[in-house]
């Protein structure tokens, strides 16, 4: 995650445009004498993390594979797909979007947010290891919404989403930083696995999955095959 400068507008339309598969088509409603940005991102493991100010601007956002959770924190952002309108404004709510979220978004002018990206591959290999391991997963991942701040669950991914910029950007040595990096993605992805679909969300209340017949099979034939030697526990 590093700061990246823009000298015009266009510039940044077209940079801004690609930090996504599901973001194209990024426009600033301002003129070049009126148009601002200052903007961090990047990848930080599976998924990616953008820190942004700007005056007025809009995008596009499609069938990109992801799931991307935005948090207002100055001025509002609206998503419109078809005659469906969601609004998320700054200390109340955030925008999370599923995969399957097609439409447009709108901020206003002097913006201030956060945006994460996670691959769905990332979500359902999370989500299977909370759910059980064994069966298809079929994951219900909703439709685009303004996500409650007052949500436990909401509240813990935003606030690690604030955490980990501020950290990422502090920090200068890349050893280090990749160290955070590893450690963040792991952390962002659990919360938006929960944070994104019910089916998840259940499974914090309920008891924790049970061990697959293959691996019970293994044990007990392990145990077995060796009752006369003494036992460890890393075997």
């Amino acid at each position: 995650m590093r700061p990246v400068a823009f000298k015009t507008r266009a510039a940044a339309e077209a940079y801004l445009s690609k930090v996504a598969p599901s973001i194209s088509k990024v426009r600033f409603a301002e003129t070049d004498a009126n148009f601002s940005i200052d903007y961090a991102g990047g990848r930080i493991g599976r998924c990616s993390l953008h820190r942004g100010s700007h005056s007025e601007m809009s995008f596009s956002v499609s069938e990109g594979g992801e799931v991307h959770m935005l948090l207002p924190m100055r001025s509002a952002i609206e998503f419109q797909e078809r005659d469906v309108s969601v609004e998320a404004l700054p200390q109340r709510s955030g925008l999370l979007l599923p995969p399957n979220a097609v439409g447009r978004a709108v901020t206003q002018d002097s913006f201030a947010g956060i945006s994460l990206f996670a691959p769905v591959a990332a979500v359902n290999e999370h989500a299977k290891r909370m759910l059980d391991p064994d069966k298809k997963l079929q994951l219900d991942y909703g439709t685009p919404r303004a996500a409650d701040l007052s949500d436990p669950v909401i509240e813990a991914l935003c606030r690690n989403m604030v955490t980990a910029c501020h950290e990422l950007l502090s920090v200068r040595q890349n050893g280090l930083n990749a160290i955070m990096s590893t450690q963040f993605d792991e952390l962002l992805i659990g919360l938006l696995t929960v944070a994104v679909s019910d089916d998840t969300r259940r499974a914090l209340d309920g008891p924790p999955p049970e061990p697959s017949v293959d691996v019970v099979r293994k044990a007990q034939e392990y145990i077995r095959a060796h009752l006369d030697q003494p036992f460890r526990m890393a075997e």
